[in-house]
């Protein structure tokens, strides 16, 4: 007995499990420790950058995410694509590319702040907060029109049909003279922009046409 304690102790922890075995173990552990256990050993290095592995956690991951321009480039291993993505999510928390602005449909509504007139207005507001009933806007390439549709409530309250919008120094969107857009993420990896009047959600559904970015357009990353 004593004699059979001192050979499993005496076992390299690193090679005494099998590859299946390790995966099952990795697949418990979350992605940062799963990283470290890549390093331990050439065995925990193959069993834990297995494509299936890091597919499950990707798959796991993004189940609910609604942009994920990693996700589409087919160069990338799943482990890859998975770190990319939080990379991206990381470094673009307040940032939006001018592909990503002018080929998403926007979401717009008025703020409680912009004053009552605006919420009597708003079919968002006129209908009970009900978010399926926000106008749409978009932000035009060329030209650097900011379009709303024919038949907007507010279509004609403004002056002329065409309004005109650039990117600031800091990286935030201004429509005419009113007060920059602030970009920030959704939980679901979405994009809003707001500043203190209006609100802006691009429409971006989950499992869309923009899930695994803006193919073709420049945006895969």
């Amino acid at each position: 007995m004593q004699d059979d304690l001192e050979i499993i102790t005496s076992l390299d922890p690193t090679k005494i499990f099998t590859d299946d075995i390790l995966v099952r173990i990795f697949r418990l552990l979350p992605p940062r420790h799963l990283l470290k256990c890549n390093l331990v050993s050439s065995h925990w290095h193959r069993a834990a950058t297995l494509p299936d592995l890091w597919k499950e956690i990707c798959r796991d991951r993004w189940k609910n995410k609604v942009y994920i321009p990693a996700a589409g480039q087919i160069n990338l291993t799943w482990k890859q694509k998975y770190l990319k993505a939080e990379s991206d999510r990381q470094h673009s928390a307040a940032t939006i590319t001018f592909t990503e602005l002018t080929t998403f449909e926007w979401k717009f509504r008025f703020k409680r702040t912009a004053g009552t007139w605006f919420q009597e207005t708003d079919p968002y507001w006129v209908n009970g907060k009900d978010e399926s009933k926000m106008m749409r806007r978009r932000f035009i390439a060329e030209g650097n029109i900011f379009q709303a549709p024919k038949g907007d409530p507010f279509r004609d309250e403004i002056d002329g049909e065409e309004m005109k919008w650039k990117f600031t120094r800091d990286g935030e969107v201004q429509v005419e003279h009113y007060p920059p857009l602030r970009v920030r993420r959704t939980p679901e990896w979405g994009f809003i922009l707001e500043n203190p009047w209006v609100l802006l959600i691009a429409d971006l559904p989950t499992g869309g046409p923009f899930v695994l970015g803006i193919q073709g357009l420049g945006v895969t990353g």
